[in-house]
């Protein structure tokens, strides 16, 4: 499916749960077709947002020569180097320095985009000019536990939002070990990806743009009870998408991330995905288990598939359940999904 580059931006802010910052950097719908150029572009806007503000700094430990002493004397170290014949010894002192781990993922993430195969040259001329602004900082290759190192806090709060995006761009690229250079994957193609994607950007849309309901992802006991010796620890696990809950309503919601919303069957008839309706009715069915209340009892589930080749919007009542299928399309404007996410809440 084509996805319009400023959607796909859009997506995964929501997906990030950063929709607040995404205004805090420009970036025009028109500006790049390419994820990987729309994302050098953010990491370009935020870093010369950052430089301008000054990159955040901590007391980090420095071992140096020293003529004299500065610090703490490591005794050792100046025997072993012969500090002492020189007239100087080896110190351990703590330096206010720009070279912390944020500042090493940043600029580590924008020397791998510069070694980025297709990247726009005028934006790979930026990020040169952004390294250079580094000069002060360790030269590092991002891994993902790297990423989880850093603490945020109130002071360099923005770092969050970039080093989100940074950890996004270590997730999607690969090296090419003949070319040396770096290549980003087809993340429309990842269907694990966005499935992942699909389904926290749909959440974190609900928790941010209704009122109504408390959004969670439930998990459901089922009304099973072991026979014999049987052991229930091999039930499969219930845990719902999306779970939409108020005084009044319980909405289930289970995201799918398919090329199709229908299927063909063996007589050449398009259904829908049995599997996935089988699913979220034991969704419905199990909760009512789990806590006995009119709204158990009567509560909705919707089916939510991204739109292909048609349309969806169909309902039905299954025993006390309302279930719908449905599809929203992620090509429109992104006036037009937002206003078709929150009218599926009107079913």
């Amino acid at each position: 499916m084509k996805i319009p580059i400023q959607n796909i931006y859009y997506l995964l802010c929501y997906a990030w749960n950063k929709f607040q910052e995404k205004d805090l950097i420009d970036v025009s719908k028109d500006d790049y077709e390419q994820l990987p150029d729309l994302l050098s572009k953010v990491l370009i806007n935020g870093c010369n947002r950052l430089i301008k503000q000054g990159l955040d700094r901590n007391y980090i430990e420095v071992s140096q020569q020293y003529r004299g002493i500065k610090g703490k004397l490591d005794f050792s170290e100046s025997i072993k180097r012969q500090s002492f014949l020189y007239g100087q010894t080896e110190c351990r002192f703590d330096e206010f320095s720009p070279d912390i781990l944020p500042n090493q993922l940043l600029k580590g993430t924008v020397v791998i985009l510069i070694r980025t195969k297709d990247i726009d040259p005028g934006l790979r001329k930026q990020l040169y000019s952004i390294v250079r602004h580094f000069s002060g900082v360790s030269d590092i290759e991002p891994s993902l536990v790297d990423f989880q190192k850093v603490h945020i806090h109130r002071n360099n709060s923005f770092y969050d939002f970039l080093l989100t995006i940074c950890r996004f761009i270590i997730e999607q690229i690969a090296l090419d070990e003949k070319s040396d250079k770096y290549k980003f994957q087809d993340l429309l193609r990842n269907q694990r990806t966005m499935q992942r994607l699909y389904e926290e950007f749909v959440r974190n849309f609900y928790s941010r743009k209704q009122t109504e309901f408390k959004v969670k992802s439930e998990t459901i006991t089922w009304k099973a009870v072991p026979v014999g010796k049987s052991n229930p620890v091999y039930l499969p696990h219930m845990k719902t998408d999306i779970s939409l809950i108020s005084t009044k309503r319980k909405i289930i919601i289970d995201t799918k991330y398919y090329s199709e919303a229908l299927r063909m069957n063996q007589y050449n008839d398009l259904k829908f995905h049995s599997s996935n309706l089988y699913q979220l009715f034991a969704y419905l069915k199990n909760s009512e288990y789990n806590e006995a209340s009119e709204i158990n009892k009567y509560s909705s589930g919707i089916l939510l598939y991204p739109t292909t080749s048609q349309e969806l919007d169909e309902t039905f009542l299954i025993d006390t359940h309302k279930i719908s299928v449905c599809t929203v399309n992620l090509a429109t404007d992104w006036r037009n999904i937002e206003e078709r996410l929150l009218k599926l809440l009107e079913k």
